[in-house]
């Protein structure tokens, strides 16, 4: 009969008595090293110094070592992105509409010159790193809208360009499918259904 194996700690666990776990060694007491909160910051810091000194010292090496890790654990990659995008949505989106305002011609380009090498893998990381959606959801909501604009019902096949992921600007939520013209359109109402209803009232009233 095997005995359990007792629960391993990660650094940084912290204990009943608020002690954070550091290390194991046969050279601590019991064999490991635990730590009080300002011991841990200390230790965290001289170990981000070291790693940095290091970056500094060789950038070709660090890298190499960051490349074979991404390749070698890329749903870890995928996974700090997303928790980055998701914790950096609004701050993200306003630096890339600053930069956009800024030079928008090279921004064309750039956009141009990275669709243009591998166009599907391109978007498919766009609306992963943009919208945190796989192509999969992108098509089952396709689907759930009977393959057409969420909004003026135009079919995706009478459409010459892919359809586009309508968000909240805010929050980041997507909302729907739309074709290019009526994303655009409400993108210039502000997203606000005051101003949209404002509008067809206006429309009826001329009518």
């Amino acid at each position: 009969m095997t005995t359990a194996q007792p629960a391993r700690h990660r650094r940084g666990d912290i204990r009943s008595d608020g002690l954070f776990f550091w290390a194991y060694h046969k050279k601590y007491p019991g064999g490991e090293l635990w730590v009080s909160s300002e011991e841990l910051q200390l230790r965290r810091s001289r170990i981000t110094a070291k790693n940095r000194a290091y970056a500094a010292a060789n950038p070709e090496k660090v890298k190499a070592l960051g490349r074979a890790w991404a390749q070698r654990f890329p749903e870890k990659v995928l996974a700090r992105r997303r928790r980055y995008v998701a914790a950096n949505r609004r701050e993200l989106n306003e630096k890339a509409r600053r930069e956009y305002a800024e030079n928008p011609e090279f921004e064309r380009a750039d956009a141009r010159r990275k669709y243009g090498k591998a166009p599907e893998r391109a978007w498919e990381a766009h609306i992963r790193a943009r919208y945190g959606m796989s192509k999969e959801r992108y098509e089952r909501l396709l689907w759930e809208q009977g393959y057409a604009c969420a909004i003026c019902g135009r079919p995706e096949a009478d459409l010459t360009v892919r359809m586009a992921i309508d968000h909240d600007h805010d929050t980041g939520k997507v909302r729907g499918i739309l074709c290019h013209m009526c994303n655009t359109a409400i993108g210039k109402f502000k997203d606000s259904p005051e101003l949209l209803e404002k509008a067809a009232a206006y429309i009826r009233a001329a009518q």
